[in-house]
C-alpha cells in the first residue's frame, strides 16, 4: 500500500467519524473524534480472538504505513497551518507581553505542576518515578496541542485577543482540552 492510499484511507475514515460526531453524537471535535478512534481501536483488539487470520492481515496493512512521514511530515504542518491561518498578527503583537509571559513562566508553573502531580501519583500506585523523570515528562507535556485548544475556542466563539492570550499559555490550554 502506498503513502497515498494509506493518507486517503486514513482520511476517509477521519471525515466519516467526524462527520458521525457532528450529526449524531455533537461531542466537541477532537473530543469526540479520540473517543470514536477509541471505539474502533478496542474491538482490533478482539479481532485477534475471534479472526486471527484477518486481524494478522490489518496488521500488515498497518505495519506498511510510515506514520512518522505521514503525520509528522503531511497531516501536522496541514492542520498548524490551518490552525495559524485564523490567527492575526495584530493581535498577537497587541497582547506580545502577555503572551511571552504565558509562554514562559506558564511552560515553567504547568511544568512543576504536571511533574509534581507525575511524581506523587507515581509515588501513591508503587511505581516511583525519580523526580527528575517526572520534570522531564511535564516538560514534554505542558505544551498542550494548540490545534485541539484552536478548536474549542472558535466552538467557544472567544474573541481574538483572548484567543491568542490563551493559546500560548500551556496550563489554561491543558485545562481547555
Amino acid at each position: 500500500m502506498s503513502m497515498f492510499q494509506s493518507f486517503i484511507i486514513l482520511l476517509s475514515l477521519a471525515a466519516f467519524l467526524s462527520f458521525i460526531n457532528h450529526k449524531y453524537i455533537k461531542l466537541p471535535g477532537t473530543i469526540g473524534m479520540t473517543i470514536m478512534a477509541i471505539c474502533i481501536a478496542l474491538p482490533m483488539g478482539l479481532l485477534e480472538v475471534f479472526n486471527p487470520a484477518l486481524f494478522h492481515q490489518t496488521c500488515g496493512i498497518i505495519t506498511t504505513i510510515d506514520f512518522k512521514t505521514l503525520l509528522l511530515d503531511v497531516m501536522l504542518s496541514l492542520l498548524l497551518f490551518a490552525g495559524a491561518l485564523h490567527l492575526q498578527i495584530k493581535d498577537l503583537l497587541m497582547e506580545r507581553k502577555l503572551i511571552i509571559t504565558f509562554a514562559t513562566l506558564g511552560v515553567v508553573f504547568s511544568t512543576l505542576v504536571v511533574g509534581c502531580l507525575v511524581y506523587f501519583t507515581s509515588g501513591l500506585i508503587g511505581a516511583q518515578i525519580p523526580f527528575g523523570y517526572a520534570l522531564i515528562f511535564g516538560a514534554l507535556i505542558s505544551p498542550t496541542d494548540p490545534i485541539a485548544a484552536l478548536a474549542i475556542l472558535n466552538a467557544l466563539g472567544i474573541k481574538k485577543t483572548l484567543k491568542a492570550k490563551l493559546l500560548v499559555n500551556p496550563f489554561l490550554t491543558m485545562v481547555l482540552v
